[in-house]
């Protein structure tokens, strides 16, 4: 059974009603918009249906099924807003401490999303021993060119600059940045350029510039998904759902499995407990039933476009990880 929310709360509380109550769905995935997944809370604790978010990321979500046992069914295969801090700043904080940098510079949407990202961001840069010396914000489907952000940013000695933009204002970012050259690393979270394909769209303008990805095919298990979806649907070009959500799929599975029924108590009490292992990695979850973060659980990627157009690995280190290459306009 499918239903399209709109990312409208009214809209998605009548198709709710309609899977659980008319269709009697034993599990329900997707949501995307935190608006209407605030909204489905007090429908989720009245049904007792496990539901499965790809989004969703607002914290004020977690602090809510933290606080509340009967909202218990309600998981997140996606990482928090706060945690979306963290897909930018741990790659960040490793690169600055192997080229000896200090100056950092934040750039992002002006919207209400970004809110605990920023002062999560702020605060583990503080932590790292990094200065901040340079903010800018991003008015969404408004900046027509980001010279004026990159200027500032290079007069105010930032050696990487990071980025969270969820609009389609990057694909601006990044030819200008691309066109200016300035002397510095850029590390950005684009949920529209979390893809192959974006390397088209900016007409090849992406050389040397680092993007987080929730998702990429680098392990074995990563590039086996990346086959059978290719065989099955086509070539898999945007990383955003489909590991998260094959991932969801399979959790929910294999607590029915353990438990032998589709009883919602019993998935979630198995889920708090064992958690999932899958493509993505280690699924454990918080009191707020969001994945915990880290390298044995659920790490992002980032990665690096090369001007061969192939995005490759370069953090988190390790097997399939490949070395950061510094553009040649920044002197090593």
């Amino acid at each position: 059974m499918v239903f399209d929310d709109e990312n409208k709360p009214d809209v998605a509380a009548t198709g709710f009603r309609k899977l659980t109550q008319e269709d009697k769905v034993v599990a329900i995935f997707g949501i995307h918009s935190s608006a209407v997944g605030l909204a489905l809370l007090p429908l989720i604790k009245e049904a007792k249906v496990p539901v499965f978010a790809m989004g969703a990321v607002s914290d004020a979500i977690d602090s809510q099924v933290a606080s509340d046992p009967g909202l218990k069914y309600w998981f997140r295969f996606n990482v928090n807003a706060s945690m979306h801090a963290l897909m930018v700043t741990e790659p960040a904080k490793y690169f600055a401490q192997k080229l000896g940098y200090k100056g950092v510079g934040i750039l992002y949407d002006q919207h209400a999303w970004t809110e605990p990202v920023v002062k999560r961001a702020k605060a583990e840069i503080q932590r790292a021993g990094l200065e901040l010396v340079y903010e800018g914000i991003i008015e969404p489907g408004k900046t027509t060119s980001f010279v004026p952000h990159l200027t500032k940013a290079r007069d105010s000695g930032v050696q990487i600059l990071l980025v969270w933009s969820a609009y389609g204002d990057g694909k601006v970012l990044q030819r200008d940045y691309n066109e200016l050259k300035p002397p510095f690393l850029l590390v950005q979270f684009d949920v529209v350029g979390m893809g192959i394909g974006q390397w088209n769209v900016t007409g090849g303008a992406l050389a040397y510039q680092i993007f987080s990805f929730y998702s990429f095919p680098a392990t074995d298990a990563g590039k086996r998904f990346e086959a059978e979806y290719g065989r099955r649907y086509g070539p898999l070009t945007y990383f955003y759902p489909p590991f998260f959500m094959y991932d969801a799929v399979n959790a929910w599975a294999s607590a029915v499995q353990a438990v032998g029924s589709f009883d919602g108590d019993k998935i979630a009490s198995y889920l708090e407990e064992k958690g999932y292992r899958g493509i993505s990695g280690y699924w454990r979850f918080t009191k707020g039933h969001a994945p915990l973060f880290g390298v044995d659980y659920i790490t992002t990627v980032a990665v690096q476009w090369w001007p061969d157009g192939k995005a490759h690995v370069v953090w988190p280190p390790g097997p399939g990880a490949e070395e950061l290459r510094l553009p040649p306009w920044i002197k090593g």
